[in-house]
């Protein structure tokens, strides 16, 4: 045995474990069997002598421990091995890595999920800004800095509860905003503004209830009529028509309103479909259209006429009216008529669409817009 103490063995790594084998010698023991051991890091000593590895010992197997000069009985031998260990299935604090699925490890089932208890957030950024935690009774997403919490994606954010669509809000990368209740879209944006569903209420009342609702406007243009079909007796009780600086293309013309009862596939036309307030050259009584005015209008760009008509109730089952003021100007010597008119289908049957016109000739300009009074 040599007397030299140093030793060309490392000392323990700190990923490194140690195991000790403490033997009592019997007479002129040299083999020392099932000590295991890792090759190239094992420490032999030999009553509190450190024994060097190839001249006092050989350990070369992984298992049995060879001294080169027999011991003494009784003599102490310490064998102290140094074996390589990682920490198994971890991801890098450094160097991060990824968090796999479901596997089967020898200890059983594990999952990828990561676990934090209620209130223990994960903290992002150089001031902990962004913050993601439930704190027993909800779930947070906030920003405690001074930015924006910026949810970014390639097609569509979508925000929705346990029941999937029932009820969610979906942004589109175009910028569409829809709000779904029981599958349907309530809520939508468009280029032009926002389409809404059933009634907006604020404190339990709709908006807009009773009041007046724009339907449609048409620009007319040396057309022989001008047809709305918008009614919707589930919506309006009563419409009213505003018609502005509505010119003949014949001088003289009587302007009127003629209605329908199969939503403007045909307009009542014949002579006794109505009956009329007398306008000029009519006489009160039957007719084949609502004279609207009593006086027929101007065709130059100084006359013409505007006007408001009202129809009430078209959807009841009673003879529907027309009911109209306005003025025109009848002739280009600025002579400026105001007149009260009107008339009325002359049976009682339910009215879907209405039609104004002429008595002759086209109607060469014109706007008119279409309001409905809602009923609820």
């Amino acid at each position: 045995m040599a007397g030299y103490i140093g030793g060309k063995v490392a000392v323990s790594a700190p990923q490194q474990i140690e195991t000790k084998h403490t033997i009592t010698a019997t007479a002129s023991q040299t083999s020392i069997p099932n000590v295991g051991y890792t090759v190239g890091a094992v420490h032999v000593y030999q009553n509190g002598i450190r024994l060097v590895d190839g001249t006092d010992y050989t350990a070369t197997n992984g298992s049995t421990v060879t001294l080169e000069t027999g011991a003494t009985e009784g003599d102490q031998i310490v064998i102290v091995s140094h074996g390589s260990f990682e920490t198994s299935d971890t991801v890098s604090k450094a160097s991060g890595g990824t968090f796999a699925a479901a596997m089967n490890y020898p200890g059983g089932a594990v999952t990828g999920d990561v676990a934090f208890g209620d209130s223990n957030k994960i903290l992002m950024g150089a001031g902990s800004d962004l913050q993601l935690y439930h704190n027993g009774s909800a779930s947070y997403i906030t920003d405690q800095g001074t930015g924006n919490l910026v949810l970014g994606a390639a097609d569509s954010i979508i925000f929705q509860n346990a029941a999937h669509n029932e009820n969610m809000l979906v942004a589109s990368q175009n910028g569409a905003v829809s709000l779904y209740h029981d599958n349907a879209i309530k809520l939508a944006t468009t280029a032009t503004g926002i389409d809404v569903t059933g009634a907006i209420t604020v404190g339990g009342a709709a908006l807009g209830s009773g009041g007046m609702e724009f339907i449609s406007s048409t620009d007319v243009s040396n057309a022989a009529t001008a047809s709305f079909t918008g009614f919707d007796s589930s919506k309006y009780d009563s419409y009213l028509f505003t018609l502005a600086n509505i010119v003949p293309a014949t001088d003289g013309a009587v302007f009127g309103v003629r209605m329908s009862v199969d939503t403007g596939s045909n307009y009542l036309s014949a002579s006794d479909s109505y009956r009329q307030i007398s306008a000029e050259g009519i006489s009160a009584g039957d007719a084949n259209l609502i004279p609207l005015m009593y006086y027929g209008f101007g065709n130059v760009s100084t006359e013409g006429g505007s006007m408001d008509v009202k129809v009430n109730g078209p959807h009841l089952n009673t003879r529907t009216y027309a009911k109209v003021f306005g003025h025109i100007n009848a002739d280009t010597s600025d002579n400026i008529q105001a007149s009260n008119s009107g008339g009325g289908t002359k049976v009682a049957t339910v009215v879907d669409a209405i039609q104004f016109l002429f008595a002759s000739g086209n109607i060469a300009s014109g706007t008119i817009t279409m309001y409905g009074m809602v009923n609820s």
